[in-house]
């Protein structure tokens, strides 16, 4: 891609439709936690509260019979979570009971939340993880989310 010119998407015409994939069923699937990032939020109604959010892409693993069912053209589906952090006063982690649940949970179906062993984000990326798919309805569509994870295997 050494000649790749970004401008030439700008004014490059399709004519077919884009589709939209049919949502995967609610169920267990196996995910490889793919780069996990850090990003901070702004709240849209109370742009006071703000903070900072791991972003976690997953790519489920789509069983041959689902595939089959929905047409699918590829073996894995890129859902994306998110986890809120709870921070201190001095901007780390907030570490106390209770707090950075969504983490805990991640870290627990990891293997990764056990005393004096070192952690951090990026040791998640390429971790297999147990996700389980929910969906959700938003303006008359049904939208996939993770509704929890646990240990794979």
């Amino acid at each position: 891609m050494a000649n790749f010119d970004p401008m030439q998407f700008v004014d490059m015409e399709i004519t077919a439709p884009l589709e939209r994939r049919p949502p995967l069923p609610v169920q267990d699937y196996l995910a490889i936690i793919g780069e996990v990032t850090c990003v901070p939020w702004q709240s849209k109604t109370d742009t006071s509260k703000s903070g900072l959010r791991y972003v976690v892409p997953l790519n489920l693993q789509v069983p041959p019979d689902i595939k089959a069912s929905l047409n699918l053209s590829t073996d894995t589906v890129k859902l994306t979570d998110s986890i809120m952090l709870d921070l201190t006063e001095q901007g780390t982690i907030d570490l106390a009971p209770g707090r950075n649940n969504g983490l805990r949970k991640y870290r627990e179906a990891l293997g990764m939340n056990k005393p004096g062993e070192p952690f951090s984000a990026r040791r998640m990326q390429g971790q297999p993880i147990l996700v389980k798919l929910e969906h959700e309805m938003y303006q008359g569509e049904v939208q996939e989310r993770v509704g929890g994870v646990a240990k794979a295997g």
